[in-house]
């Protein structure tokens, strides 16, 4: 039941990164697709543009899944 909360818990930040996030165009291929993405989530204090890519990517690296040897 834990690991299941855990994962939801995972899922829901993912789902909430896209739909906030402050998208650079670093990259001009993936522009198209990161201009289709919904931004609902913007005006929070110290994120008024959004949330950081950086800082978000390092919110979900807790999710992922550490193989053991």
């Amino acid at each position: 039941m834990a690991v299941g909360a855990f994962l939801l818990a995972g899922l829901g930040l993912a789902v909430v990164g896209l739909i906030g996030v402050n998208w650079s165009s670093k990259l001009p291929l993936l522009a198209p697709l990161t201009d289709r993405l919904p931004r609902l989530i913007r005006g929070l204090p110290g994120a008024q543009a959004g949330f950081s890519p950086n800082e978000t990517a390092g919110a979900l690296e807790w999710f992922v899944p550490l193989r053991g040897r």
